[in-house]
Order: C-alpha cells, then sequence, then structure tokens
C-alpha cells in the first residue's frame, strides 16, 4: 500500500543527518519528491493543518531518520556460511541469469532495511557492470548504485575474488586508462592482502609502489572517475593516502599516524568493522582463529575512537556478501558497532546518511533537509530502540513515496 505525495509527516524524533543533534516534536512537509518544510510540531499548527485537510500522517510515537547507504558491498554475493554455495558463487561457470536474480534478490534486501544508495566494490567477472547494462529496466528509481567493475591487483596477490590482475610489465594507469569497463563511478584498487587469522595484526607488503598509486589515480580522475582503495597495515595505507584515493576500504591495523593524515586531507574510511563480528558469530572457525578476530574487531574499535577524536571522516560498509554478512541487516549491525566504539547516535546516523552521500557525490539524498529528495525510514519507538532491531520499520519513503509495504519498492526482475 502506498501514498501519494504531498503530505505532512508527524514525528516524535527526527535524526536529519546533517548534524549529531536529534530534534524532538517535529513535522516533514512533503510536496512532489522533495522535503518542501520543517516544522515544530507546536498544537497551533498541526490544528492548522488539519483544518486546510491536509493529508497528515501521525508517527508521534517513531522516529525518523534518512534513507541510509552501504559504500561497500558486493552484490554478486550472498552473505552463506556454506562453502559449497560460495565456491558455487565464485565458479567462472555461473550463468549470468542466476546472478542477476541474486543481485536483484539483495538489492530487495538493502530496499527492504531502508537504504537509498549501495556502492559495490567489485567482482571478478564485472557481474554488476553487466547487471546494470543488461537489467536497466529492472533497477529501481527507490535505490542508487555506483559501482567499480572488477577491482585491480598486482599479479600473484590478493584479489582474484573482486577483480583482475594487472598484466605483467603493464603499469596499473595503464591498465585504468585503457579499460572499457570503467562506467560506474569508481576505480577499486587493491593494496594489501587479507588480515590474518592466524597472527594477529600480521600487515602485509603493499601491492603497488606510491608512484604506481598516484599515477592510477591521476588516471582515473582524468576519466571522471574516483578512486577507493582495499588497504590494510601502515605502509599500504599511507601509500594510498598519498596517492590521493578517495576512500580506505577496511584500513586494519593502519595506525595513529595515519588516522591523523586522512583527518588533514579528508579522506573517507570505509572500516567494515563487521567483517571480523560475523566471523565471531557465524563463520564456523577455529577457537583460536575466533580469538584472533576478536582481537582485530577491537583493534578497529579502537581506531573508529581515534578516527572520531581525530575529525576523520568515517563513512559506512559492510562488505555484505562476505562470510556471514546480510545485506541490508549488516549495515545496522555496523551501526551497532559504531555506538559500542563511542559514536553517538546521531554521529552513526550521519556516517551512514551524510558522510556516505558526500563521498558518492550524491548531494540530493544524506540527509532530511528543506529542499532534499524525501528518502527517510520511520521506525517504530523511540531514539533508543532504532537499533536494535531494524526490521520494525513501518514506513519506508523514495521519491516522496511512502510504503507501508517497503517489500514492493522495487518491480520483480
Amino acid at each position: 500500500m502506498k501514498f501519494n505525495p504531498n503530505y505532512f509527516v508527524i514525528a516524535g524524533w527526527l535524526i536529519d543527518g546533517s548534524n549529531c543533534k536529534v530534534q524532538k516534536d517535529v513535522v516533514l512537509e512533503i510536496s512532489g519528491e522533495k522535503v518542501s518544510g520543517i516544522h515544530v510540531a507546536e498544537p497551533v499548527f498541526l490544528d492548522y493543518i488539519r483544518s486546510q485537510k491536509q493529508r497528515v500522517f501521525d508517527y508521534s510515537k517513531d522516529t525518523v531518520l534518512p534513507a541510509l547507504i552501504d559504500n561497500h558491498v558486493h552484490l554478486s554475493l550472498a552473505g552463506t556460511t556454506n562453502p559449497e554455495i560460495r565456491q558455487n558463487q565464485l565458479s567462472q561457470h555461473q550463468s549470468l541469469s542466476k546472478v542477476y536474480r541474486r543481485i536483484c534478490t539483495h538489492l530487495n534486501l538493502h530496499c527492504d532495511y531502508g537504504i537509498a544508495a549501495v556502492r559495490d566494490a567489485g567482482d571478478f567477472r564485472g557481474f554488476v557492470q553487466a547487471f546494470v547494462a543488461a537489467k536497466s529496466k529492472c533497477l529501481p528509481a527507490s535505490i542508487r548504485l555506483q559501482f567499480c567493475g572488477k577491482g585491480w591487483h598486482n599479479t600473484g596477490r590478493y584479489g582474484r575474488m573482486i577483480g583482475c590482475a594487472v598484466k605483467r610489465n603493464t603499469a596499473l594507469a595503464s591498465e585504468i586508462e585503457n579499460s572499457k569497463e570503467l562506467c560506474g563511478g569508481w576505480v577499486k584498487i587493491v593494496n594489501s592482502g587479507l588480515n590474518s587469522l592466524v597472527q594477529f595484526g600480521q600487515e602485509t607488503a603493499p601491492q603497488f609502489s606510491r608512484a604506481d598509486l598516484r599515477a592510477a589515480v591521476q588516471t582515473a580522475i582524468s576519466r571522471g572517475l574516483r578512486v577507493m582503495v582495499h588497504a590494510n597495515g601502515k605502509i599500504p595505507v599511507r601509500l594510498a593516502i598519498e596517492a590521493g584515493c578517495h576512500s580506505i576500504e577496511h584500513g586494519f591495523f593502519m595506525g595513529q599516524s595515519n588516522l591523523k593524515r586522512m583527518a588533514d586531507k579528508q579522506i573517507t574510511w570505509i572500516p567494515t568493522a563487521t567483517t571480523m563480528a560475523a566471523l565471531i558469530q557465524k563463520g564456523s572457525i577455529s577457537a583460536k582463529a575466533a580469538d584472533i578476530a576478536k582481537r582485530t574487531l577491537n583493534h578497529q574499535l579502537k581506531q573508529l575512537r581515534l578516527a572520531r577524536e581525530y575529525g576523520v571522516p568515517v563513512g559506512l560498509g559492510t562488505d555484505s556478501g562476505s562470510i556471514g554478512e546480510d545485506h541490508g541487516k549488516a549495515v545496522w549491525q555496523e551501526m551497532q558497532l559504531y555506538r559500542s566504539a563511542g559514536f553517538g547516535l546521531g554521529e552513526t546516523v550521519k556516517s551512514a546518511s551524510a558522510v556516505n552521500a558526500k563521498l558518492l557525490q550524491a548531494n540530493d539524498i544524506g540527509t532530511l533537509r528543506t529542499g532534499k529528495q524525501a528518502a527517510f525510514i520511520i521506525i517504530s519507538g523511540g531514539p533508543r530502540d532504532i537499533l536494535n532491531d531494524p526490521q520494525r520499520s513501518k514506513i519506508v519513503a523514495t521519491d516522496g513515496v511512502l510504503y507501508r509495504d517497503n517489500s514492493n519498492i522495487m518491480n520483480d526482475c
């Protein structure tokens, strides 16, 4: 069931995404697809709009916040812990139609959880890019999709699952310059390995030199693209920062000096802390590996506290599609981790909305302010409860339209 635009929403609490405040008793005025006004819910004003027979929806016991953004997903993968299914998803021989249905399912899940935009962080065959080209009619107006296609990694190093290797005796910048597949807004570069579950805090060598990375970033920018860099450890992160990348993905064990560099340069950090939490909870790993994952998670939360202190732009991405990480739901789990790292509720929402929107250069979403797109979530109860059970959201609004059944936002693929 849906309501047409041009209406008022009475909100018990509003978190608008632009700052850290939680506002009490406000009224959102929606005209067409935009927020046309935000008013104090004074009795005189409420009586007036009702007397004018305006369409008024009363959610005075509920909380309104902006539709959220996940800036690191893998839409072609499900977050299953079943090793056989995961292996099939990484097969070179899977049919495109099956992958497209999986991508559709995952986009639906993001919509269900009130997510307005996602940035896909790559797959080994460029499935998401092919999906966009082949299934453009299936992409909903209710969710934005940016992507990098295939990520780039060095020959013999980590990254085959999410991209392709730079050819021997070929510069990374040349690969980017000559690629015909770059059209989703982003270039993904892999500049380290994964976190070890055998040795706590083990750092891998960088995959590319400072000069290689700087030339690659400049080439990407010349093509109108932005650069996201997978990097863990002090040296791989530092080289990516010095090269001028736009976001650091993961950033485990990067250290205080790099956090200060990111604050100085205002480079966005996407911490993906849920990757470790999911392994602990669902990963079916050994007791020793689980202990290392727990220590790794705690270290990442300490880095988050420092990032908040230093003023690093902290966005939110989940790495959903990784082991144990379900699309859509993982956003709310990542937000809970930010809260445990000392972020206020308003700060946490801002990371998942305004900071992410700025990174995507999606200026019309991310905050609920006059003139912005009317994309928001209404969740039962007060602010204290909103992260506990995101499935309690009763309304998702996109393009100014209120949906009571948010599973109908997206057409069937």
